[in-house]
């Protein structure tokens, strides 16, 4: 085991980034931290940490460095980084090449504006029976709502240990969804919004499962508001109705699309 750690220790490790933003723009004086990692024995483990900053062209690099394995922090005020990214962490397959950099990712900060923040929960009775809640309170509303939620599920009173058919139906009134798969959720989309998401599980899918979480960006109210927005859904709570959460972020501001989130600025609306 000694002899291996030591191998994996000695890897080579060195590495070629670019940093730019979400204009596709060179990031210079990026602070970037690589935390490189060290097997000890087999019960323990360790590491080194290694700092540089980005040039003029956002390029930054690690040369002669080793370990088992290597990730990476990146700082600049103004800025933020999400580490969940994958290029937080070397590949074992990466091939070092200056002249082909990793591209990191960062989004330019704008400035928070006031966001409201909204988390709430109720039971979807699993007959089609549509919930609606208003983006600006969050509270459930009859007749309607800014979003809407309809949920059927096939047997409505289903035996838990076997599967069963269901479909989750969101729809925005004077507005759309579009799912969020970005890294980085801080701005609403302008154009390209669907009116209403339909997500659905046949009881023979393969990976069948009767939970659900997703996040769309949202615009709603003729395009007066956007904000993000994160549905989960468990849907094989019995009797019904069955569980449902969601988490919205709105900027109340008519027309803004910026979805920056600071906490101390966030609008909290009365219970």
């Amino acid at each position: 085991m000694r002899i291996a750690s030591e191998a994996e220790n000695k890897k080579a490790l060195d590495f070629f980034g670019k940093v730019v933003d979400q204009y596709a723009n060179p990031v210079e004086a990026v602070k970037v931290k690589a935390g490189v990692g060290l097997i000890l024995d087999f019960d323990h483990s360790g590491g080194k940490e290694y700092y540089t900053e980005t040039d003029a062209a956002g390029k930054f690099s690690f040369v002669g460095i080793h370990g088992a394995g290597v990730g990476f922090t990146l700082t600049k005020e103004g800025y933020f980084y999400n580490q969940r990214l994958p290029s937080t962490s070397r590949p074992n397959t990466y091939v070092p090449d200056s002249s082909n950099p990793v591209i990191f990712p960062i989004w330019k900060l704008k400035g928070a504006e006031p966001i409201v923040h909204i988390e709430a929960h109720c039971g979807l009775a699993g007959d089609g029976t549509v919930t609606g809640f208003d983006l600006l309170t969050g509270k459930k509303t009859s007749g309607g709502g800014d979003v809407m939620i309809g949920f059927v599920r096939n047997p409505v009173n289903i035996d838990r240990s076997k599967p069963f058919e269901w479909t989750l139906t969101l729809q925005i009134s004077g507005g759309g969804l579009i799912p969020i798969e970005s890294a980085y959720a801080n701005e609403a989309p302008a154009e390209g919004y669907q009116s209403s998401i339909i997500a659905s599980m046949a009881a023979s899918e393969k990976n069948w499962s009767p939970s659900f979480v997703q996040s769309y960006f949202f615009k709603a109210r003729n395009g007066q508001i956007y904000g993000k927005i994160t549905v989960n859904l468990m849907a094989n709570y019995q009797p019904p109705p069955t569980r449902f959460e969601i988490e919205i972020f709105t900027n109340p501001k008519p027309g803004s699309r910026n979805l920056e989130f600071d906490p101390a600025k966030a609008i909290t609306p009365p219970r």
